[in-house]
C-alpha cells in the first residue's frame, strides 16, 4: 500500500509538471537575462555605448531614434576634426555633437554665416545650412574641443556649452544601429 505523500506514476496530473516547468523556465530566463546584462555592462565598459538620438540638432546625418555605436575614447586615441562624438555638456546633458575645432584652434562666425577655424572657411557640407547667429571666436585651450550640431541653426553646442574638455568626451560614433529609414 502507498503512502499518501507518494503518488504512483500514473496519478500525477498535468498541473504540477507545468509548475515545475514554469519554476525552472523563469530561473533559466532570470540567467538569461542576467548573463546578457552582465554583456551589456562589460561591452559598454570596455568597448562602446549604444546611444539613442534625440532631437534634431544632427540632421540631416542623423535623426531622432537613430541607435548608433560609439567606441569609449582611450587615453591615447586621437579625435579629429569632422569626427562625431558623443559629449557630456556642463548641465549633465549627454549630447551628440561634431568636432570643428582641435586644441589650440580658434572657431570663428564669417560674415555669411561660415564656419572659420583659424580664419579659414572649414567645409561643412555634412551640415543642414549655415550658421544664422553670429557667434563670438571662440579659443579651444589644451585638451578643449569646440562642438556643432550639423543642423547648425537648431543646436545648443559650444557656441552655448563653450568648449568641451577633452574628458567630457564619451564615445566617437563609428556606425548606425538601427535608422527608421529615413
Amino acid at each position: 500500500m502507498k503512502d499518501e505523500k507518494e503518488k504512483d506514476f500514473d496519478s500525477i496530473d498535468g498541473s504540477d509538471c507545468h509548475k515545475f516547468s514554469k519554476k525552472k523556465g523563469g530561473k533559466i530566463l532570470f540567467f538569461i537575462n542576467l548573463i546578457f546584462l552582465i554583456c551589456l555592462a562589460c561591452f559598454s565598459l570596455f568597448v562602446g555605448k549604444l546611444p539613442i538620438v534625440s532631437g534634431s540638432s544632427m540632421e540631416p546625418n542623423y535623426h531622432d531614434g537613430e541607435i548608433l555605436f560609439t567606441n569609449n575614447i582611450k587615453k591615447d586615441m586621437s579625435i579629429n576634426r569632422g569626427d562625431v562624438v558623443i559629449a557630456k555638456a556642463s548641465d549633465g546633458l549627454v549630447i551628440i555633437k561634431r568636432v570643428i575645432g582641435l586644441p589650440g584652434e580658434t572657431v570663428s562666425c564669417g560674415e555669411n554665416g561660415e564656419v572659420l577655424v583659424d580664419g579659414k572657411v572649414i567645409d561643412r557640407s555634412y551640415s543642414a545650412g549655415d550658421v544664422e547667429t553670429y557667434f563670438l571666436p571662440t579659443t579651444c585651450d589644451d585638451n578643449e574641443y569646440f562642438l556643432m550640431g550639423d543642423n547648425t541653426n537648431h543646436s545648443s553646442d559650444s557656441r552655448y556649452y563653450g568648449t568641451f574638455k577633452r574628458s567630457s568626451l564619451m564615445g566617437v560614433v563609428r556606425f548606425k544601429v538601427y535608422s527608421k529609414g529615413k
